[in-house]
């Protein structure tokens, strides 16, 4: 079923030979470049942008004001919030949650089932293991980065593949007042 509020531009679009999928809703204020390609029950709300060559899973929900850059993949079941920003190349893996205000860097990876609650900014080339929770709370002062040590070597960053791998390096962090 399509949702449509008197603002589904979807039959509009594939006139003009936009490919979008079965059950699709994309708001009038929404902005899709011709070269995107989204999935069955994708959904695009106002104000949003789809660039080029970004490709849309099936079941995605980009919200309001999201903007999602040239060449992103987005996977199956994805929900980008409000605001949320997908940058050129990023690749987000199927279930992934992103929170509002949120920023997903140059190539970054963010692998299936990620939880990111927003505001929270990953880096550009980052990768996200899978399964991994991400969040940002408002409430905590940002701490110096100055007064953390970690005991042992620091890993090179490519090493640290899952979730796991970054429990197993966070271990090794401590605060020093």
């Amino acid at each position: 079923m399509t949702m449509d509020y008197g603002c589904n531009k979807v039959d509009a679009l594939r006139q003009q030979g936009f490919r979008i999928g079965a059950a699709c809703f994309i708001h009038l204020a929404a902005q899709i470049d011709q070269s995107a390609v989204i999935g069955d029950g994708s959904e695009v709300h106002a104000h949003a942008l789809v660039d080029r060559g970004v490709v849309l899973g099936r079941g995605v929900k980009v919200g309001r004001g999201a903007t999602i850059r040239n060449g992103a993949t987005i996977s199956d079941g994805t929900v980008l919030a409000a605001e949320s920003v997908v940058a050129a190349g990023a690749q987000l893996g199927a279930g992934v949650r992103v929170g509002g205000q949120s920023v997903i860097g140059l190539g970054a990876r963010v692998l299936d089932g990620v939880t990111i609650s927003g505001p929270v900014k990953v880096g550009p080339g980052v990768t996200i293991g899978r399964g991994a929770r991400l969040g940002c709370s408002p409430a905590r002062s940002v701490m110096d980065l100055q007064r953390w040590t970690v005991r042992g070597d620091v890993p090179d960053a490519a090493s640290i593949e899952t979730f796991e791998d970054y429990q197993r390096f966070a271990k090794r962090v401590e605060f020093t007042a």
